[in-house]
């Protein structure tokens, strides 16, 4: 709110700011600071935005492992007994990595669903209704 009444009207040299009573809006909520947006919706922009890359590249890496190492995989069970961890069986790890796939997966789908607030993490203030004062 403030880089958008204050900044731009100062910066654009049209010193009338766009919205009426914005600055007791700010200074209220500057008093009584509230989030506007839901925690379900900053944990989906996070995953999004930052894990869901990270974990994509991790799975591919491990993915890549069990292929060349220690030598050339030549079939699909190779792939599977490299899988064991240890004494931890091969379908245990499978099993493992689906499931925590299949919940990132959910997690983006979603949080897809529900949205993201367009004025706190992508754009400039316009729905004062997400003020909670």
């Amino acid at each position: 709110m403030l880089e958008d009444n204050f900044y731009v009207p100062l910066l654009t040299r049209r010193l009338i700011s766009p919205m009426k009573g914005w600055s007791e809006s700010l200074a209220i909520d500057l008093d009584q600071p509230k989030f506007k947006t839901t925690y379900f919706q900053a944990i989906g922009f996070r995953l999004y935005r930052n894990y869901a890359w990270i974990f994509l590249i991790l799975v591919l890496g491990w993915l890549l492992k069990l292929f060349i190492h220690p030598t050339e995989a030549t079939g699909v069970r190779m792939l599977y007994e490299r899988m064991a961890v240890g004494a931890i069986p091969p379908w245990l790890v499978l099993a493992f990595g689906v499931t925590f796939c299949a919940v990132i997966a959910a997690a983006l789908i979603a949080a897809h669903r529900v949205g993201m607030p367009v004025d706190e993490i992508k754009g400039l203030e316009r729905d004062l209704a997400l003020w909670k004062i």
